[in-house]
């Protein structure tokens, strides 16, 4: 109960004392909630949500299909038996009830799981039902809906114990202080293992939400726009330095905001920064720079379902966008399209069968199984004038269907051209040495005799003029690989490219125009446009 009640009073002292924490991203509000019952053994009962109502939203590992949930059938019940629920399901009830908050917002419960609309319309809504949620319970410890979290603690190794000293709480509750040998690295090492921070889904859930309760392996954690403090013992952080042990304390700031680790949530101090800052650019890469981290730990995370793969990351891919002044669109930045295209696979990551089941464009990183990177966004390599492909007007605007993946969308851009040949995963011609990563396994482009493809350039890599041990310097050029699809003037990508370009024997004009035109002549690339879906 002590912890209960310390948990009570900075919950209430963030609401009242902290605007930040305060801010709600829009008044959108989950579909339903479900009413707790004052007595522990009662019913919970489907409410439909209003903006009166503060609830709590619940943060867990699933483990396996959950044992409850909301169906069509069930919606008519519209209510659940407390004890028919497993036991993390019950935990975060208690603490909400214990919180003063009769209110909860649970996936499971919440969300008709047998009713394909209703699962994409809650989705749609991810972003506000964790931002407005009054706090987030996020059962850290907690690898299944089975194990609960509110249970003893074992923060130290009690075989090391220095002194144990009795303690009495101001409200007479008896208790233990213990002194032992303290190892930072294994107490970071232990928490960034937590079950909470192996699932995909979960990444939003933790870094949307302006405060949550984080409930690890060894105790409780508060965390909010302001800062990170434990619930006694372990203190996962100092004031000056924020810990990476772990993606939940990874982006938020304390009270020392660094340029490597800004806040997406702290809209007033961000804002402000950036509307006064004489250079927006610098704000704008430092937001990159995050998104970039966020995107290698997401894709490292399990999913049960793969085919989730885009769907459960853009509550945070929208809450960075509108921080970055853009609009989010199927894993990437419209701001900053072109360059996001660039992605590729990571090397080390083994090519998979392309997936059947649409879940993003091609030109998306989410349309594939493995994992990917894009060096020229993490490594500030653009310049002004390098980008060399202009992404066209849209003829419709994006839905948010399709901005997080439930419907298709098209892509049409203006470039310069190359028509080629791949012949068992090889380019082929002049481009025989190009770097090729393809993005999937494709079988039509494993033939003997060669598929037509076009390679799309998207970005240009001037090099100094002038020679190097008697040889020419060579531009280098990176873009995208793609397939015609049958009878239409649609393009799927494939995969990316990269090569250097040579001009050949004799004075190499200084200006990048000229090297430009003479490369793509001899390449008899054309400036066209193209439809990439």
């Amino acid at each position: 109960m002590a912890s209960f009640k310390t948990a009570r009073g900075w919950l209430l002292e963030c609401q009242e004392n902290h605007p930040s924490c305060r801010e709600q991203v829009d008044q959108m509000r989950p579909t339903r909630l479900l009413k707790i019952p004052e007595n522990e053994a009662g019913i919970l009962h489907l409410v439909n949500a209003t903006n009166e109502h503060s609830y709590v939203a619940l943060s867990y590992c699933w483990g396996c299909d959950q044992p409850c949930k909301l169906t069509k059938e069930r919606l008519r019940e519209g209510c659940f038996k407390i004890r028919d629920l497993p036991q993390t399901i019950q935990d975060a009830i208690t603490a909400a009830r214990n919180l003063n908050i009769m209110f909860i917002w649970i996936d499971a419960l919440c969300i008709v799981q047998d009713d394909a609309d209703s699962i994409q319309m809650e989705l749609a809504k991810m972003p506000a039902i964790y931002s407005n949620a009054a706090v987030t319970i996020s059962a850290a410890s907690s690898a299944t809906c089975h194990d609960g979290f509110l249970k003893p603690r074992d923060p130290v190794d009690f075989n090391r114990i220095t002194f144990k000293l009795r303690f009495r709480t101001p409200d007479k509750e008896e208790g233990f202080i213990f002194l032992a040998p303290w190892e930072l690295g294994k107490q970071l090492e232990s928490m960034g293992k937590e079950p909470i921070n192996e699932r995909a889904w979960t990444l939003q859930e933790h870094i949307v939400p302006p405060r949550v309760l984080y409930y690890s392996f060894q105790q409780l954690h508060w965390i909010c726009r302001k800062g990170i403090l434990p619930d006694g013992g372990f203190y996962p952080t100092d004031r000056a330095k924020p810990w990476k042990g772990s993606d939940i304390y990874r982006i938020f700031t304390l009270s020392q905001a660094s340029k490597e680790m800004i806040d997406p949530s702290m809209s007033t101090v961000l804002m402000r920064s950036l509307n006064s800052h004489p250079n927006h650019d610098i704000e704008y890469d430092g937001w990159r720079r995050n998104w970039d981290n966020l995107l290698q730990d997401y894709q490292a995370r399990r999913l049960t379902n793969i085919d989730d793969k885009l769907v459960a990351v853009p509550s945070v891919g929208i809450l960075f966008a509108r921080y970055m002044h853009t609009e989010f669109l199927a894993g990437l930045f419209e701001r900053d399209l072109a360059i996001d295209l660039l992605w590729n696979r990571v090397n080390v990551s083994k090519a998979q069968t392309r997936p059947t089941k649409y879940r993003a464009p091609s030109w998306s990183w989410a349309s594939i199984n493995s994992k990917t990177e894009n060096q020229i966004a993490s490594k500030k390599l653009r310049r002004e004038g390098d980008v060399t492909i202009e992404v066209l007007p849209w003829s419709e605007a994006p839905s948010t269907r399709t901005r997080i993946g439930l419907a298709s969308i098209e892509l049409r851009v203006r470039a310069w051209i190359t028509k080629t040949k791949s012949r068992n995963g090889r380019l082929q011609g002049e481009f025989e040495g190009a770097t090729c990563i393809f993005d999937a396994i494709d079988p039509e482009l494993c033939t003997p005799s060669g598929i037509d493809i076009v390679l799309v350039e998207v970005y240009w890599f001037p090099q100094p003029s002038g020679r190097i041990g008697g040889r020419n310097q060579a531009d280098k050029i990176a873009g995208l690989i793609a397939l015609k699809q049958d009878g239409q003037e649609r393009y799927r990508r494939i995969g990316y490219f990269d090569m250097q370009v040579s001009i050949g024997r004799g004075m190499v004009p200084r200006a990048r125009q000229p090297r430009q035109d003479m490369v793509r002549g001899s390449l008899q690339s054309q400036f066209s446009d193209i439809v990439l879906v």
